[in-house]
């Protein structure tokens, strides 16, 4: 959590500009009844007054200083020492601003040398282009990472010797369902709750083993079933055989510690409880958990369900890959573009390309292998004509700047540089990081006046034949795997434009590397499912009776005509009269 606060209108503005940064580890630290925050609010007055500064932030931070860095409100103000609004920092103490745990954690210092920016702290200032300041910095911040490794150290030292002693030395939200802990007798005990965790293993014992069902017989997820059933305290061991492993960062960018194996030496068992299951019957459930898990695998595995189009579809709009939005047995499923997908779709913009139905993108796909690519002569029509259509539609350079004037003007910027690093103005970093970026650009354009060779008739015709047998082989064969498997090999990418096959690209390996494996246009792209109904403006098409209506016959957005509509009342009209006749009692 971080707070920014404005300027207060008393500071002078006459100073050297600073960032005040205050951060405490967690919320509690935070909070009223502690000093934490109001000893570093003074320390940073004092210093401000002293040094005649000029306060241009303050931001609060609640987050560890291992950590700290990474924050998005530390990012920004170390953004702006690199733009030179700000020439400084002031905070209480060094170990405020980072607690170095890993050696790249001293990366935060090359900034203020970079930038000639300052760190202020209390009666005491670094400037890091000087020896001394980067001496004192360095071991100052090393202290600070000593010093939190150290209280690391003592505190799971202090935990695990409580846990060696059969206690519980972590909150009671860590505990699981049905069991507490008592921290002034040490005892563990049962909570009432402990009467859904012996109905959930009755239940098992006794057949149910669908975790979704379970969930909703006892008021759990799927996933917190799971769990439980597997949780060897409700034998009444404690048995600790796992422990934090080192850091990873997650999608999301949160540092977290993944869980490893103990040595064997090293695990834990404790008598803590009167268990609820005996060792044989929690036995017998972990045997049947690992068979209901290893019956779902098998039945994955030789399921029918092996999806020909996913892997090798690219959206023709915007080029992103094309994906299954769900793996449905009982309805159809849909293709959709990654850039429409609703994970993706803020970053990317979304895309005009529709959702397409798995099993009309699958009869196109087998369409395209087994009739598009059925011969080789009919192959190497469709490669030539697509270079053709290439060649015609790509004319390179014809209104930009030529390549050959690009690279002698690259030339002379790359002169320019050097002269700027001869007289100062440039450091070395800089002018590699320039030149490598000219090179770069200068590497692409010398690429495209290189004459690509363009294979004979003949070549052409024999790649054809290895690519046509097996296009063959996957209309012959009944595997769906195998059938996976050849499109794999052929093709990197087929792209597919609202409801048409428009493009394919063979892998380099296919057809040897040749210019063959770049996009191949198909003169008649291969539809996908029924060409969509053209429909007139102010018309709309009825579901029903599958007719072009005016939107005048429609009643506001509804999907069906007046009279289908009408004619569908009709319908239920009469059957509820025929329904209630049917039940009224007869009275004499």
């Amino acid at each position: 959590m971080a707070l920014a606060f404005p300027v207060p209108s008393d500071c002078s503005s006459t100073g050297i500009p600073v960032a005040e940064i205050l951060r405490v580890s967690t919320e509690e630290q935070a909070a009223d009844t502690r000093a934490g925050l109001d000893r570093q609010r003074a320390v940073n007055q004092r210093t401000i007054e002293v040094k005649g500064l000029y306060r241009a932030l303050t931001i609060e931070l609640r987050v560890s200083g291992t950590v700290a860095v990474h924050h998005p409100e530390m990012r920004r103000v170390l953004a702006m020492i690199s733009e030179g609004t700000i020439r400084g920092i002031v905070c209480s103490d060094l170990d405020r601003l980072f607690r170095p745990d890993q050696p790249q954690g001293f990366a935060i210092l090359q900034v203020f040398q970079d930038m000639d920016a300052k760190i202020y702290t209390g009666d005491s200032d670094y400037d890091l282009r000087t020896s001394s300041g980067l001496l004192q910095s360095s071991i100052r911040g090393a202290i600070a990472g000593f010093e939190l490794s150290l209280i690391r150290e003592r505190l799971q030292g202090a935990k695990e010797a409580k846990r060696r002693q059969g206690k519980c030395p972590t909150n009671a939200y860590t505990l699981p369902l049905g069991i507490g802990y008592d921290r002034s007798t040490d005892t563990w005990t049962y909570t009432p709750e402990i009467a859904k965790v012996k109905l959930l293993f009755d239940l098992f014992q006794q057949g149910t083993r669908n975790y979704s069902e379970l969930g909703r017989r006892i008021g759990l997820s799927n996933a917190g079933v799971k769990f439980l059933l597997k949780n060897r305290l409700y034998t009444g061991w404690r048995v600790i055989d796992q422990k934090r492993g080192p850091k990873r960062t997650s999608v999301t960018g949160k540092l977290y510690r993944v869980k490893v194996a103990r040595a064997p030496e090293d695990v834990i068992r404790n008598k803590v409880l009167d268990g609820i299951i005996s060792e044989e019957a929690f036995e017998e459930v972990q045997r049947e958990i690992a068979l209901t898990k290893f019956n779902f695998i098998e039945a994955n595995r030789s399921s029918p369900m092996v999806h020909l189009a996913t892997g090798v579809l690219a959206c023709g709009c915007c080029g992103q890959p094309m994906f299954l939005t769900s793996r449905s047995r009982t309805r159809a499923t849909y293709i959709v573009c990654k850039a429409n997908h609703y994970l993706h779709k803020k970053d990317l913009g979304g895309c005009r390309q529709p959702n397409l139905r798995e099993d009309e993108t699958e009869a196109a796909l087998i369409k395209l292998v087994g009739e598009v690519l059925a011969t080789p002569e009919r192959l190497v029509q469709i490669l030539e004509a697509s270079a053709r259509k290439t060649r015609e539609l790509i004319t390179p350079f014809s209104s930009a700047v030529a390549p050959s004037t690009q690279i002698e003007e690259l030339k002379r910027r790359d002169a320019r540089l050097v002269d700027a690093f001869a007289q100062g103005v440039l450091s070395v970093d800089e002018l590699r990081s320039k030149r490598e970026a000219i090179r770069r650009e200068r590497d692409a354009f010398e690429q495209t006046l290189k004459p690509k060779p363009s294979p004979d008739h003949a070549s052409l015709l024999l790649q054809a034949r290895l690519v046509v047998k097996a296009a063959l082989r996957f209309s012959t064969i009944g595997n769906r795997y195998q059938q996976k498997a050849i499109l794999n090999e052929l093709f990197s990418e087929i792209h597919v434009r609202h409801h048409e096959i428009i493009s394919f690209k063979f892998r380099p390996s296919v057809m040897g590397g040749s210019d063959s494996a770049d996009q191949v246009l198909l003169a008649q792209p291969v539809g996908i499912g029924k060409p969509p109904m053209i429909v007139p403006e102010g018309h709309r098409h009825c579901i029903k009776c599958l007719q072009v209506k005016s939107k005048s016959q429609f009643y506001r957005k509804l999907n069906r005509c007046n009279s289908c509509r009408k004619a569908a009342d009709r319908e239920n009209y009469q059957r509820r009269r025929t329904t209630t006749s049917a039940q009224k009692p007869l009275y004499e």
